[in-house]
């Protein structure tokens, strides 16, 4: 049996290639001798091959079609001309290729954003008479969503045997009602639950909080980064009059990085204890770095998954109700925290957090399921 897998395998957000890799140990889990190939939703490894001629044309396409847009001629949105490329790329690239099934890995897919790459692997597929699998994926629509039409076209598709999302279900639910998809949706837990596996690592069991991450986000707003900045300058402050190490991190974005390299320097020059982690480059670094920590308080939901994965506490800080959806799951609500909370809620937290540690009780049943699922996926 051969297998694509499509996932964001080489976005600068390395959740999504924890994701990827935690898949790929689950499927292998489930079968050792499935074949399996990987392709990044965004074309990211096959445009390495392109041509010079191919990626200046469709520079033209782009460049005419934002200007046929603009006039009013072309009645087209922003996430179709810059995906435009991807239509090429997937038929040039895989359609020599048979495969017995192709799984949408997860992470949040069901977005704009994503609306035209999925379409387009859909397409090979239905090409290829392959079926489709959409394994936990978060959502990053509403209803007045730009291509919220595309998309549920997308899940009318007769090839789709399986669609399971992560988060905001309600939601999903309301959608098949009204659309009614090929598959009726269920909700799934995130693969990268599997992320200590994945990495060849064993749960830590901390028994003291000393070593403290600190996990930064762009939030792609000046106020919001700035007011951020100052909470998290607050917060190292009561941390080293605590007299605990701590440590800025992100989990691979050079944008989210940008602002870590911001704190950093302003807590330097105010005289502030802190260290920053090298900018991991893939979904081992990224694994690595969280596992050295006994606690840590991040805004990205991956960061959380791989800490709960390696039994870590963690405490977030809540951009996207993803975030919170998670914490809710993993009954720790009262460690999730929104922008508006203060740096002394979130301090006093940590030291509550230092009398009882939580552990991670869930995870063996939400593992368990992930495997039924994927055993389901797979005929067995």
């Amino acid at each position: 049996m051969k297998i694509l897998l499509i996932g964001e395998r080489y976005s600068s957000n390395l959740g999504d290639s924890v994701i990827c890799e935690s898949v790929k140990y689950i499927v292998e889990k489930c079968n050792e001798n499935i074949e399996i190939n990987f392709a990044d939703l965004s074309c990211r490894e096959v445009m390495l091959s392109e041509s010079s001629l191919i990626k200046y044309l469709y520079k033209i396409i782009r460049f005419s079609l934002r200007k046929l847009r603009k006039i009013g001629i072309a009645n087209i949105d922003n996430y179709y001309i810059n995906t435009i490329e991807y239509k090429y790329l997937i038929k040039s690239n895989y359609r020599k290729t048979k495969y017995d099934l192709i799984i949408f890995c997860g992470g949040q897919l069901f977005m704009d954003h994503f609306t035209y790459a999925v379409k387009y692997f859909m397409n090979y597929s239905i090409d290829a008479s392959t079926n489709v699998i959409f394994n936990a994926i978060g959502n990053g629509m509403k209803f007045d969503s730009l291509t919220l039409t595309e998309y549920i076209n997308i899940f009318k598709n007769k090839n789709i045997k399986s669609i399971s999302f992560r988060d905001s279900f309600d939601f999903i639910k309301k959608l098949n009602e009204e659309y009614e998809f090929n598959v009726n949706p269920f909700f799934s837990f995130d693969p990268a639950l599997f992320a200590c596996e994945a990495y060849g690592q064993q749960p830590k069991h901390v028994t003291k909080i000393n070593n403290i991450g600190l996990g930064v986000i762009n939030l792609k707003d000046k106020f919001l980064n700035e007011h951020n900045v100052n909470i998290w300058i607050k917060l190292i402050a009561l941390l080293n009059k605590g007299n605990y190490c701590c440590s800025i991190f992100v989990n691979g974005s050079n944008e989210d990085f940008d602002i870590a390299k911001s704190l950093y320097e302003k807590c330097t020059e105010m005289g502030l204890k802190v260290n920053i982690e090298e900018q991991p480059k893939s979904g081992y670094e990224l694994t690595m770095m969280i596992s050295k920590f006994d606690l840590f308080v991040s805004y990205r939901l991956h960061s959380h998954i791989i800490g709960y994965s390696l039994n870590i506490p963690s405490i977030s800080i809540s951009w996207d109700k993803k975030v919170s959806d998670f914490f809710a799951i993993i009954d720790r609500s009262e460690y999730n925290f929104s922008l508006q909370d203060n740096e002394i809620d979130i301090y006093d937290s940590i030291n509550m957090m230092t009398l009882k540690i939580p552990q991670n009780d869930k995870i063996v049943n939400m593992k368990e399921n992930i495997l039924k699922d994927f055993k389901n996926y797979l005929g067995d």
